[in-house]
Order: C-alpha cells, then structure tokens, then sequence
C-alpha cells in the first residue's frame, strides 16, 4: 500500500507545476491518489484541489544532478525519505554510498519545508548546494550521519536567508571541504551548531558561516588538531558576532584561521584569551582578526617561534585594539608580522619577550608603548 511508505510527497495550497531540470526515467509520479507514471520531462499539476504530489524511484544515483522546480510562487511543503528516490521498495535498507542530491532544490523560491534525509552512508558530494539560495526555507531537515564525505554538506544551506536555526552537527568524522560554505549568507542564522570534532580536515569549516550577519556566538568549537584551510574565513563578515565560547587549537596548520574573524566588527574578546597554539604555520593567523573594530585586546599570542606570514595583517583594521602580547624572539622573517598592527588604536601597550629580537620599528605603531616580559 502507498501510505505504508515514506515517499518524497509535496503539498500546497495552491496550485503549483513540479518538473526537474534534467530528464530522468527512473523516477515515477502520482498527483491526488492517481496510479505511477514516468516522470521524463513532464510538468506535472499538483495542489489545491490536485492534491498532493508524491515521487518514488529507483536510482542507486540519486537524483544524479537534476535539480526540482516549480512553475508558481505557491509555497511548497515537502515530507518523506529521500532514500524512496534511490530504491523506494527497500528504502530503509537501501545502499546510498554512491547517491547524489546535490542541487536538488537549488534556488526553489518556494520550498519551506524539507525532506527527511539519513544517517548511512554518505557519498562524496552527495548532499552539496542541496538547498542552497532556498530563501523561504524556515528549518533544515536533521543531519544524522556520523560519517562526513568529501564535500557532502558543502554549500547545502548557502543563501538561505530565512533559516534562523541549524541542524545538530554529531559527526567527529570529518572529511575534506564537508562542511565548507553550509551556512554562508544565512542572514538569519542566530546560532551556530556545536562542532564536537576535535580533529578537523583540509577546509571542512572554510567559509561555514561567512556573511551570517545575525550571528552572535561561536559555540561549541570543540577543534584541537586543525588542517589545512580549515577555519579559513569561517565567520568573516558575521557583523553581530560577539565572541566564542571555546578556541582550543594546539595543532595548526597552514592558512587554517587565516581571515577566520575578519570583518566581525562586534566582536570584544576571544575565549580563552591566549591562542594555546606553540608551533606556527605558513599563513596560519593571516588576518585573522582584521578590521574586528570593537577587539580591544587581543589574544596572547604565546608561540616563539613564527612562520612566513603567519601573523600578516592580524589586527590590522583594529582600531580600538590596545593591547597585544607577543612571545616570538624572531619576528623579521618572511613577513610574519607585516602590516599586523596598521590601523590600531593610536596609543596602546605592546608586551614582548625580553629576548626578542626587534629591527623593524614600522611593525610597532609609533605612539604605542613597549614592555618587555618574561616568557614564561
């Protein structure tokens, strides 16, 4: 029977037209309680007196690329397993290793309610730009699996600008570029999830909340080992962002928090206030706090030995910023420390290691005083 399983079904009020970007053969429609017919390139009626729209197939591709579409500007719910486009007879048991629903409702005007998507397997891509630039789209579906893939969450949720909460994020298991850009643009978006993995991979978070300009908090930033690009402008231009509830990197990498703040104007304080980090990487910190106007000091930056650029343009930009303190003994290599303090406050305290080594007094702001410390 129909109603014994959890097909993709979509409802409106009014009526709407569905038909999908790119022909495919392998997925089957009923409108209202008619019988199952081949989809292909049909635009197909639904809603208000049509009755619902329910989809089914057999594809271990997925949807393989097509995108959804819908031909009014009446809204859209949409409900049931997306696993019922992949084998809809054996659904709950399906293999999804290598099913796609990348772009699936990209750009849908008129979709405010999501469907059900799973926690096996995830393949490379699957779920990528899924719902991005869906501006009406007010939840996300729950995000079970535990298990990312190379890219499988990127851009999912990107542009969604009537999005105010995010899915629960369970994974420790990150791969490459799985999380980059979810969230960028969701204007709305008035919290982060909690990101319990302690180990991150190359770009996972890069650009995950840039532009999210409601934000107020980081929270539950659980990373220890970062990787390449990791944080790379995760929250840049986030205008609201207050600070974080954690920041715990011992490990970096190269360009791993590079721009990471950059543009969060509201900012005051970073939690803890030291960077625990000893060892530097090739850009690592590269503006990472740049034009952070309200950062009145900065965190304690304990590392003693740099990398090239690795504190480029920090604080640039910082213009209430009065105090830094700094452990390097050797700054005047490979750029480490260029441009880091252009723009800051015009007095203010700088507090270095009475071993350092310091030939270049353009990297000092002229009026700032300069004190020197023990490192330990």
């Amino acid at each position: 029977m129909t109603d014994l399983i959890n097909y993709i079904t979509f409802y409106a009020d009014f009526m709407q037209v569905f038909y999908s970007s790119k022909k495919v053969d392998t997925l089957q429609y009923s409108v209202g309680e008619s019988g199952w017919h081949i989809l292909g390139t049909r635009r197909v009626v639904f809603g208000g007196v049509h009755g619902k729209l329910t989809l089914r197939g057999t594809n271990k591709y997925g949807t393989n690329g097509a995108t959804f579409m819908f031909g009014t500007n009446a809204e859209v719910v949409c409900t049931g397993d997306i696993r019922t486009l992949v084998d809809y007879s054996n659904y709950d048991r399906t293999d999804t290793s290598e099913a796609m629903f990348n772009d699936l409702f990209k750009d849908c005007k008129q979709l405010i309610f999501p469907p059900e998507l799973y926690s096996g397997k995830l393949a490379n891509g699957c779920f990528q730009s899924m719902f991005e630039g869906c501006s009406i789209l007010k939840e996300a579906p729950k995000l079970p699996a535990e298990k990312m893939a190379d890219s499988c969450y990127a851009s999912m949720f990107k542009g969604c600008t009537s999005l105010k909460n995010p899915p629960k994020l369970p994974s420790i298991e990150l791969d490459k570029y799985c999380y980059m850009s979810m969230f960028q643009e969701c204007i709305s978006l008035i919290k982060t999830p909690e990101l319990p993995a302690e180990e991150l991979a190359d770009f996972c978070y890069s650009h995950m909340f840039e532009g999210c300009s409601s934000l107020k908090y980081l929270v539950g930033l659980q990373a220890v080992k970062m990787a390449t690009g990791s944080c790379l402008r995760m929250l840049k231009d986030c205008s609201s962002l207050i600070g974080t509830s954690s920041f715990l990197a011992t490990e970096l990498a190269d360009y791993c928090c590079a721009e990471m703040f950059k543009g969060c104007s509201a900012i005051t304080l970073l939690t803890p206030t030291e960077l625990l980090a000893k060892k530097m990487f090739r850009f690592c910190y590269c503006s990472m706090f740049e034009d952070c106007t309200s950062l009145k000091e900065a965190p304690k930056l304990p590392a003693e030995e740099l990398a090239d650029s690795c504190y480029k343009s920090m604080f640039k930009g910082c213009t209430s910023l009065h105090y830094v303190t700094i452990l390097a003994t050797d700054i005047n290599k490979d750029e480490c420390i260029k441009d880091w303090l252009v723009n800051t406050a015009t007095t203010g305290t700088l507090y270095k290691n009475k071993k350092a080594q310091w030939q270049d007094k353009d990297v000092i702001p002229a009026n700032w005083e300069i004190k020197e410390i023990d490192a330990e």
